[in-house]
C-alpha cells in the first residue's frame, strides 16, 4: 500500500506472543490511536481501515489477539485483556509516550477489550466504542432466551458495569441497521456512561463496515471528540 509501518511480535511468555503493526504519522506526534478489532479476521482484514484512519494524522496501532493471525496462543477474555496490556505497554515504550497520548478505538468485541483497557488506564485521551454489546451473556440471551446464559457463561465481558468507571471523553457509534449487535446495546452503554460523552447512531451501515460506509461522518466525529466540539 506504500505506507510506512513497523512489524512487531511481542512475547507474552516463553511460548505465546502477539503480532502488532505500528504505522507512525509522517509528521512526528505523540498522539496514538490503538485499534482493538472484533471477533473475526486478523490484521490483514483491517488494511482498508488504515488509509481512512490516517486522515486523523496520528500514530496508528493494530494488533492481533492470541489465536488470531500470526499471534500465538489461545483467546479468552482474560487473555484478550492481557494482550491489550502487552500492546499498550510496548507502544508506550517504543514511542516514549504516556497514557494521556493514547486513544482507544474498540470495534464490536474489541470494544469490550478497549473498555477494560480504559479502566486500567484512566488517563487516556479518549475512548471510542464502535458497535459493542452490554455484556456477552446479554447477547447470548437475545439469541437463546431459553438457556440460562447468565449462569453458564464463562467469558462475560461486563461492559455495562465497567463503562460507569471511565471518565475520559467517550464516543459511542452504532448503526441502526446492525443485524449482529442491536444498536440498543450501545444506547444502554451511552446512558450508563459519565460525561463527557457523545452518541452517534447511523441510519445506514453494517456491523462490519460502519467506518468504511460512513467515512466522513465517522472521522469528523472523532475529531470533534478530541477537540471538544459539541461534547
Amino acid at each position: 500500500m506504500g505506507i510506512k509501518y513497523e512489524n512487531h511480535h511481542i512475547d507474552i511468555d516463553a511460548h505465546e506472543s502477539i503480532h502488532l503493526w505500528l504505522i507512525p504519522e509522517e509528521k512526528q506526534t505523540k498522539t496514538t490511536l490503538i485499534y482493538f478489532h472484533g471477533n473475526t479476521g486478523n490484521l490483514e482484514d483491517r488494511l482498508k481501515l488504515i488509509p481512512v484512519l490516517k486522515r486523523l494524522n496520528m500514530n496508528l496501532v493494530f494488533f492481533d489477539y492470541r489465536g488470531y493471525g500470526e499471534s500465538i496462543g489461545e483467546p479468552s477474555e482474560k487473555n484478550l485483556y492481557q494482550d491489550a496490556e502487552a500492546a499498550i505497554n510496548f507502544i508506550k515504550r517504543r514511542l516514549q509516550i504516556q497514557d494521556t497520548d493514547l486513544i482507544f478505538l474498540g470495534k464490536s468485541l474489541g470494544g469490550a477489550v478497549a473498555i477494560e483497557a480504559a479502566n486500567r488506564h484512566p488517563n487516556i485521551r479518549a475512548l471510542i466504542i464502535d458497535s459493542t454489546f452490554t455484556s456477552l451473556p446479554n447477547i447470548a440471551f437475545e439469541r437463546y432466551p431459553f438457556i440460562p446464559c447468565h449462569l453458564v457463561a464463562i467469558d462475560r465481558f461486563e461492559n455495562l458495569k465497567k463503562i460507569t468507571n471511565i471518565h475520559c471523553p467517550k464516543l459511542f457509534l452504532h448503526s441502526k441497521q446492525d443485524t449482529v449487535i442491536n444498536y440498543k446495546h450501545t444506547l444502554r452503554l451511552f446512558n450508563h456512561a459519565k460525561d463527557p460523552k457523545k452518541l452517534l447512531l447511523f441510519e445506514n451501515g453494517s456491523h462490519d463496515n460502519l467506518l468504511l460506509e460512513n467515512e466522513e461522518i465517522y472521522i469528523n466525529a472523532i475529531r470533534d471528540l478530541l477537540y471538544n466540539k459539541g461534547i
